[in-house]
């Protein structure tokens, strides 16, 4: 059985008039289910390329913004805070 997903790239771009970029995560959404999954940066070698780009980036938004989504993201069955909804695997 095939499904329809939706896919998106996240990018940190530290500026973006230089149109310079690295992938920072990957964001999946079943709009059947409405299930979602995302997947950011978490490792040291991972960093590294964030800071290979931008040495003096702050590293510690990339995990707020991984919160600030599961927070915002809607559950499956409408309740909560919408943590269920999210997988990091």
């Amino acid at each position: 059985m095939r499904r329809l997903l939706i896919r998106r790239v996240l990018r940190y771009a530290p500026n973006p008039v230089r149109d310079e970029w690295v992938n920072i995560g990957v964001l999946i959404f079943d709009p059947e289910s409405g299930e979602r999954r995302l997947r950011m940066v978490e490792e040291e070698d991972e960093f590294h390329r964030v800071r290979r780009l931008h040495p003096d980036a702050d590293e510690s938004v990339l995990p707020r913004l991984r919160d600030t989504w599961k927070a915002c993201s809607p559950p499956k069955d409408g309740s909560g805070t919408g943590e269920a909804a999210v997988s990091n695997g």
